[in-house]
This record gives structure tokens, sequence and C-alpha cells, in this order.
């Protein structure tokens, strides 16, 4: 019963994730690294780890230590 409006010059800004934040996500999220080493080429894994490292240097500098601290765990989790 919504009425959708199409509007092409919006903006939407969404804080860290922009999605909600959960203990299932954050378990998934453990996962990454494993798919990507076991079924894709290395170079995924590669860009995965360097978007991660991106993330966490961009949160120190914003001074969002939550998204930088998450981003890192996730760097760190990622290596077993």
């Amino acid at each position: 019963g919504w009425r959708t409006v199409y509007c092409p010059e919006s903006i939407v800004y969404h804080q860290r994730h922009g999605s909600g934040h959960n203990r299932w996500m954050d378990e998934s999220r453990r996962y990454v690294p494993y798919i990507l080493r076991k079924y894709y080429p290395k170079h995924e894994l590669a860009k995965w780890y360097l978007h991660k490292a991106k993330a966490t240097i961009a949160g120190l500098k914003n001074r969002d230590f939550a998204y930088a601290s998450s981003n890192f765990r996730a760097m760190i989790n990622g290596v077993w």
C-alpha cells in the first residue's frame, strides 16, 4: 500500500554499513575470506583485504573507531 516515487537527483547517505548490525552478520562476515580462498581466484581475496585495509584507515582518519575496529577485526579474523 505504499506509494513509490522516483527521484533521480536523490542522494542517500548511510552510516557505516547501511543496514542493521547484528550477531548473524558478524558470524557470516567471518567466512567471507574462507569462501574467497576456497572458491575464487587469489586476486579476489587480495582485493577483499585491500578493501578492508582502506576502510580501516578511513575509519581512523575520520575518528570513527568502531568502523575502523570492525574492519580491522574482519582482516584479523580472516586469517586462520
